[in-house]
């Protein structure tokens, strides 16, 4: 059995939530909101083979934060938390690639994305417990803010293209933001 002491759910990921349902109406919603679930679900059950009590959860628009009960995890097993949403969107998507549906690539863009080293994603949570291995926690956090940096500098970039020289979409604009901002707030290091 699992048990969380408490769940947060912050007006900003219900505003999200509701934004995503207005934008994917439909089947499509539910297969985004099924693909982030499946997701934060893989990381919660790793935690929980690994012996990783789960003291909170708090649903942010770009999945779910889980903070574990004060002990420390230990970087391996960071890294092995970190990993495994992204292997279990992976996962579906090779279950389900030979029909070339939305829910296949859903999770697989999902994937990839959660893999992009950045502070606040779980690629960023990985690159910090294996530098964590070798290096002073501070050094590492510093590291992985100067690589979230150029990667959020690249989105931005793709963001600012799609919006305004192929008239696109604002969302990769808006997540470059968001994600650059998330940068500076300052977290817990190391597990």
């Amino acid at each position: 059995m699992i048990r969380i002491s408490k769940l947060y759910i912050p007006p900003i990921s219900v505003i999200s939530l509701c934004a995503l349902f207005i934008l994917e109406p439909g089947i499509y919603f539910f297969i985004i909101l099924f693909s982030v679930l499946f997701h934060e679900l893989c990381h919660i059950l790793v935690m929980r083979f690994l012996k990783i009590r789960i003291s909170s959860l708090t649903l942010l628009p770009l999945g779910i934060d889980i903070k574990s009960r004060g002990e420390t995890a230990g970087y391996k097993k960071q890294i092995a938390v970190s990993l495994a949403g992204a292997l279990g969107n992976l996962f579906l998507f090779f279950i389900f690639k030979s029909s070339h549906s939305f829910f296949a690539y859903t999770n697989l863009l999902y994937a990839l994305f959660n893999l992009l080293p950045i502070k606040g994603l779980d690629g960023g949570e990985v690159l910090l417990g294996f530098f964590c291995l070798f290096l002073e926690a501070d050094k590492s956090e510093n590291i992985l803010k100067a690589v979230s940096f150029v990667f959020c500098v690249i989105l931005w970039v793709i963001g600012v293209y799609i919006l305004f020289i192929l008239n696109g979409n604002i969302s990769i604009f808006a997540l470059s933001v968001f994600l650059f901002a998330s940068i500076f707030i300052k977290t817990e290091n190391c597990l």
